[in-house]
């Protein structure tokens, strides 16, 4: 669980080890929401970013790793104003 205020900027980062060429499911569940984005990226290397998200609910999205990534990211913008239940990673195939 991540309460975020408004005009905080975050993310939250775990390093894996993923496989380039490889599809990587992100999940995240928004409760309430004031303001702001969130983020899911792929990091290190060349940089694979997903699209933002801006309202409440359970949102999915599949990127597809590059050489270099190594670390799956969620960032928040500096507005960001919500609480975040769940996330997760996985990968596909």
């Amino acid at each position: 669980l991540a309460v975020l205020p408004e005009a905080t900027t975050r993310t939250d980062s775990q390093t894996i080890v993923m496989i380039p060429g490889k599809t990587y499911r992100f999940t995240v569940t928004v409760t309430s929401r004031t303001a702001g984005t969130i983020t899911p990226i792929l990091a290190n290397g060349t940089t694979v970013t997903g699209t933002a998200v801006s309202a409440t609910g359970t949102f999915t999205q599949d990127l597809v790793a590059v050489t270099g990534n190594t670390a799956i990211r969620l960032f928040f913008n500096a507005s960001a104003g919500m609480t975040i239940d769940n996330w997760s990673v996985r990968q596909l195939g």
